[in-house]
């Protein structure tokens, strides 16, 4: 220290040391908002200047702070990555399962966002903490409920986020694509004069079920002859129908369509 505001010069010791070194991890800081203070600690630690003995000892400590050194350390790391997703929606659950890996071990956040057909937001989770800091590999099995809200989603973006601000590559994953082996649905149309939902598609066969707005709709559903066609009946409240976007799937024996996006 210089001795300035009546401090003694040359001024040492801890007094000194500590918001010197105080004032740096305070820069870190604001050069990575959000930063983990664990990894400030380590980044200074590491850079420092070692004096007196070798290694850390009570007179030096971990030695004398580089800025510099621990700014470029923090900036960087290994970035997380998401190696397999998958997503299933279940009425107005979303399940979602990914295993992902991250060299040094500082996950620290997941993104999930839901998007529409055409890749627009419908709505995001903001950042969840992750559930698996300090592990290079993991599996998460996770839910995301209220799905009958949004309606218009169709793919989940889910991204990693890792003490340094590393972001992972995206992964998407389509939930509004038929199972295998599943019904294809291509058309529905809503009646109020008759009160009859139909749907076109196919193939429609075995026990049949429709879903709107992640509910099933009660009362029988039938199969036309020509077997492209589907239909049950009810008020708009009783199928769960609502106006604007509603989300429609047809299961076949279990098997689920493809979601269909009827607007009223």
């Amino acid at each position: 220290m210089s001795g300035a505001a009546g401090f003694p010069s040359p001024f040492f010791g801890t007094s000194a040391a500590a918001p010197h070194v105080a004032a740096v991890a305070a820069l870190l800081l604001e050069h990575k908002p959000g930063l983990d203070f664990t990894l400030v600690k380590g980044a200074l630690q590491s850079t420092a200047a070692d004096r007196g003995p070798s290694g850390f000892d009570t007179a030096y400590g971990a030695g004398l702070a580089d800025a510099d050194a621990a700014a470029t350390a923090i900036d960087g790391g290994a970035t997380p990555a998401i190696t397999s997703l998958a997503v299933d929606l279940l009425g107005d659950h979303l399940g979602i399962s990914l295993d992902g890996s991250d060299a040094d071990a500082d996950v620290a956040e997941a993104e999930i966002v839901l998007e529409d057909g055409a890749g627009g937001v419908v709505a995001g989770t903001g950042r969840l903490p992750a559930l698996f800091p300090g592990m290079t590999s993991f599996s998460d099995p996770s839910e995301i409920t209220g799905l009958d809200a949004f309606p218009t989603a169709v793919t989940a973006e889910v991204t990693l986020v890792d003490a340094r601000g590393n972001v992972s590559p995206a992964a998407i994953g389509d939930f509004g694509q038929a199972s295998p082996g599943g019904p294809t649905l291509t058309f529905v149309k809503y009646s109020k004069g008759t009160k009859t939902l139909k749907m076109t598609g196919g193939p429609f066969s075995g026990l049949l079920a429709v879903e709107i707005n992640g509910v099933n709709a009660p009362g029988a559903v039938r199969e036309k002859p020509t077997g492209l066609l589907v239909a049950t009946k009810g008020s708009l409240k009783k199928l769960s129908l609502r106006k604007g976007p509603n989300r429609i799937r047809v299961f076949a024996d279990g098997l689920h369509s493809n979601v269909f996006i009827l607007t009223l």
